[in-house]
């Protein structure tokens, strides 16, 4: 019988052979954030308010800086200035410098500094007529930064729970240190990224490497590591927007009557199934996708932080008729917060969300912008198809 050493030996050469990942490490120091950082995201959001039976106060308790406060707010949603209590001694008893005022801009945010009660943030107050809700905002972040294949990468670390270190929960960013000056929102917790989630540079990732289940407060300096796409980055970035939308949807539903009402939005339209779109951050991946299927472009350029942009698929991609009309197309996402080349700035489009078809030269044909509710946002994609040279398309019934 034939020995079955040089099979086995054939099986374990790609692992031998196999680079070995690197291990780089990054050294974190605090500094002040140019703008605060909100605390609070999917998985660790503050708890809202839960109104009395009254309804004449409301009262929740957050927790930041490694301590809870409890919190009540007086006449929650009524249009007369209200009061905030923090309870910060915890003894029930309204003492003095317990009960602030609370200024409301737009009748919707009022900001409380938590410096006084030893925490290093700023809380924001976010009511709607049924909810009240309060986010805290770090008044600093960590940054460092390290090089790799000659690039300088420049590290951003969001501290979350507001503990004064980094830790399992925390959120962050990384990118070329000239592009990560050029963010608009880097502090946004929707624009960095959750702690176990990658950051990527061509066809390699930088992950975070000390993120064992029983592990909360990270070592700095931070070990990374650098190594090939452990995913397509495609499904990476279409898998983040999906949590994202849903933690805008989740905010949304509430109120989904008041809002179909405000914006004229017929709720018996018939529904269906959304078209998938392909997530990417440059425009030359978007015009290879496209030729790849046979179809006209289409472009919708967005933030993960825009709410208009979040509205879109609660309240428009999910009517048949756009459905039917977005099937045509191929449908491409890409997040202008983080696109190197500033494509929908080049064109001319400085907010978001708009939608941009192009021919097959890349030369922008046709633009729908801003939020539209269905029947509008039908007409505006049966231009497109008109400008594409494609057939009109019936509306389902």
């Amino acid at each position: 019988m034939p020995s079955s050493l040089p099979l086995l030996c054939a099986l374990l050469a790609p692992l031998q052979q196999a680079p070995q990942l690197a291990q780089p490490t990054v050294t974190l120091r605090r500094v002040a954030a140019d703008s605060p950082s909100e605390v609070g995201s999917a998985q660790v959001p503050q708890p809202p308010f839960e109104p009395s039976a009254d309804r004449r106060t409301a009262a929740t308790t957050i927790t930041a800086g490694g301590r809870s406060l409890r919190l009540e707010v007086t006449d929650p949603v009524a249009s007369a200035p209200p009061a905030l209590w923090i309870d910060a001694d915890a003894d029930l008893a309204r003492d003095d410098g317990e009960l602030l005022p609370l200024q409301w801009e737009h009748a919707m945010f009022a900001d409380v500094d938590l410096r006084p009660y030893g925490i290093d943030a700023v809380m924001m107050l976010f009511r709607r007529p049924t909810m009240l809700r309060a986010t805290v905002r770090t008044l600093y972040h960590f940054e460092g930064e390290l090089a790799i294949d000659g690039a300088t990468i420049g590290v951003r670390w969001i501290d979350m729970d507001a503990s004064g270190a980094p830790s399992r929960g925390d959120r962050w960013l990384s990118l070329p240190q000239a592009r990560l000056a050029e963010v608009m929102l880097p502090n946004s917790m929707f624009v960095a990224r959750e702690a176990d989630e990658p950051w990527h540079f061509g066809s390699h990732e930088l992950r975070v490497d000390a993120l064992a289940a029983t592990v909360t407060t990270l070592p700095n300096p931070l070990p990374l590591r650098w190594q090939p796409l452990s995913e397509p980055r495609h499904q990476f970035l279409a898998g983040r927007n999906a949590r994202v939308t849903k933690w805008f949807t989740d905010q949304f539903e509430p109120d989904r009557a008041a809002f179909e009402r405000e914006h004229g939005i017929d709720a018996t339209r018939p529904r269906a199934q959304p078209v998938d779109w392909y997530h990417t951050l440059e425009f030359a991946d978007a015009r290879r996708f496209a030729a790849a299927t046979g179809k006209p472009l289409l472009v919708e350029f967005s933030r993960d932080g825009c709410e208009w942009c979040k509205r879109l698929p609660w309240a428009t991609y999910q009517d048949a008729a756009v459905v039917a009309r977005l099937q045509q197309f191929a449908c491409v996402r890409i997040d202008t917060e983080l696109d190197p080349d500033r494509t929908a700035e080049g064109l001319g489009h400085d907010g978001v969300p708009v939608l941009v078809l192009f021919d097959e030269h890349g030369k922008p044909l046709h633009a729908l912008g801003g939020f539209r509710p269905p029947a509008e946002f039908t007409a505006g994609l049966d231009a497109a198809l008109a400008k594409a040279g494609l057939p009109p398309v019936g509306n389902p019934r």
